[in-house]
Order: C-alpha cells, then structure tokens, then sequence
C-alpha cells in the first residue's frame, strides 16, 4: 500500500507548486473584450436583447472562438 501511495505522489508530484496561467485576448484593436461581455451581460438583465446581441457580436469579431459571447448570442438567435 506504501508503495502504491508513493507511486501516485510521484506521478502527481505533490511537492512542485501549481501555476495558473492566465491569457488575456486583446483581440488586436486595443479594446479588451471583457467589458463587452459585461455589458452584454447588463443588456440582457435589463431586457434590451437586441443591444445585448450587439455586444456579443463585437466580442465574437475580436474573438471568434469567445465561448461566453458564442454562448449568449446563439441563445439570443
């Protein structure tokens, strides 16, 4: 069993640290996306769908592969 148990700690390596990586997608014009999705987001609980569609299109133009935005607007089709 300690054996076992060993095996599995050095396969998961307990004792290296786990990093994060986070990839911010500027889509190239400057404008971040994420202030689109939120007020995408702000659109549709104030129940302007058309705004909020707006939106999410402009973020699926910086990021075609944007999965909230993709998401959202095909819900809104």
């Amino acid at each position: 069993m300690q054996d076992l148990t060993r095996g599995i700690h050095k396969i998961l390596d307990d004792e290296k640290p786990v990093v994060k990586e986070t990839v911010v997608v500027n889509g190239g014009t400057g404008i971040s996306i994420q202030p689109l999705l939120e007020r995408g987001y702000l659109s549709l609980e104030s129940g302007e769908w058309d705004r909020a569609n707006e939106f999410f299109e402009q973020v699926l133009n910086r990021d075609a592969k944007n999965t909230r935005a993709y998401r959202s607007a095909k819900s809104l089709a």
